[in-house]
């Protein structure tokens, strides 16, 4: 999962810049279609080269123009069709007769795809170069909030983005361990992301019902490898061999040899239940994506960021 973007604002006193990675398609040029009934406004406006002095047209009459921006024809699908304009000749509505089909599917409507992931981190560089803050995010277009009645299992993999600081630790005279001076470093970071959540059914054990386990690794820095782990589940859900929720989000981290501190994360199941006509798939199918957040802070270091991974 991939497709990175950077977005700056600018901000003189506190500039910010957003990273988001998602695994949103482009836009599929589409042959729209439009059956008896059209609405033309502002939001749906309809040019058409009629001739002059027609009250009204016959069944099967064909006029060229343009329909929400595409350019086609509009076709009289029982007579009596009616074209309304204002004083400026532009077009206010039409009768419910008129039928749209655009020209040329390559000069069509652009219909943007759906069911897709996004995370990443929003950075802002306050006045104090010290002082910068950075939030991560995560989502997707369509939540899931079924799992209850899910059946089955899935293994998600993806990818996970964010930031990170290290450090060389040494004991101060004090007594007290600090980093030793020049040693801490920052960046942005890469990494992968897998993750296998059961949902409920007879085909899995009872114990091993709602159910999530996964790691983020093999963190990146360019082309340098950075020494962490992830890892991620959750709590035995409520508790009792017929549970039908997913219970608290754990992490625990590594990094190199030394122990995390403490480490958090937080999710959500994404994905359509419905086919490209928008009928209701059955058996309803699982969940097509996971997208979340971490956070996890070490002896040597922290990480935090956003991930997404699909199945």
């Amino acid at each position: 999962m991939g497709n990175r973007v950077m977005k700056t604002v600018e901000d003189d006193a506190n500039p910010e810049a957003g990273i988001i990675y998602t695994n949103l398609a482009a836009p599929t040029p589409t042959k729209l279609t439009q059956a008896s009934g059209i609405t033309v406004d502002a939001d749906n406006p309809a040019t058409i080269t009629e001739p002059d002095n027609v009250a009204s047209y016959a069944a099967e009459a064909e006029l060229m123009g343009t329909f929400r921006g595409v350019a086609g024809t509009f076709t009289c699908e029982t007579a009596g069709c009616t074209i309304t304009r204002d004083d400026d000749g532009d077009i206010t509505s039409v009768s419910s007769e008129w039928s749209f089909e655009s020209t040329d599917p390559v000069d069509s409507l652009a219909v943007q795809a759906t069911d897709y992931l996004f995370f990443g981190a929003w950075l802002v560089t306050t006045p104090d170069d010290d002082a910068n803050m950075f939030k991560v995010f995560a989502g997707g277009d369509i939540p899931r909030t079924d799992v209850a009645s899910l059946v089955g299992s899935a293994v998600y993999e993806g990818a996970a983005a964010g930031m990170y600081a290290t450090k060389e630790n040494e004991i101060k005279p004090d007594g007290t361990v600090g980093p030793v001076a020049g040693s801490v470093m920052a960046g942005e970071f890469v990494a992968k992301a897998r993750l296998t959540a059961n949902f409920g059914g007879t085909g899995l054990a009872e114990d091993d019902h709602y159910k999530i386990t996964g790691a983020i690794y093999d963190f990146m820095d360019g082309n340098q490898m950075l020494d962490f782990m992830v890892n991620l589940s959750t709590a035995l859900g409520d508790g009792s061999s017929t549970r039908t929720a997913f219970g608290t989000p754990s992490a625990s981290a590594s990094f190199g040899t030394n122990p995390s501190t403490s480490a958090s994360w937080s999710y959500g199941f994404f994905g359509s239940t419905t086919d490209a006509d928008g009928a209701a798939i059955t058996p309803t199918p699982l969940p097509s994506g996971i997208a979340g957040v971490f956070d996890a802070h070490f002896a040597n270091g922290h990480v935090a960021g956003g991930f997404g991974a699909t199945r």
